[in-house]
């Protein structure tokens, strides 16, 4: 139990500083504000969603547990990333269609030409 409490400060902390860099790398790939907040406010809704869990599974919170959070919350970065980027990037030229795409290369957006 004392490595435990002596190991949970330092992956917090490791946390922390993983979490700023993912800030400034996004910040630096959209080059505004509200887009890197928006993927950012996914990752307590990922956290929350790990704790309990772990609660409900009566799982102990230990060194496996928590590098599969933050396993967790890479892969939920990158789902908000290209769930905010597409529509920015993507659709930019053409005209948004309100109907369901019938084929995967029309994705819901019309080629302008």
């Amino acid at each position: 139990m004392t490595n435990r409490g002596e190991t949970l400060p330092m992956m917090t902390a490791a946390l922390a500083v993983s979490l700023a860099a993912i800030f400034l790398v996004l910040l630096m790939q959209f080059r505004n504000l509200s887009e890197p907040l928006i993927v950012m406010c996914s990752i307590p809704l990922t956290l929350f969603g790990a704790v309990l869990g772990l609660l409900l599974t009566h799982n102990p919170f230990g060194f496996t547990a928590f590098t599969g959070m933050i396993a967790l919350c890479g892969i939920v970065v990158r789902n908000a990333i290209i769930l905010v980027d597409y529509p920015t990037k993507g659709c930019g030229t053409g005209v948004r269609s309100r109907a369901p795409p019938s084929k995967p290369e029309s994705a819901g957006c019309v080629p302008s030409s």
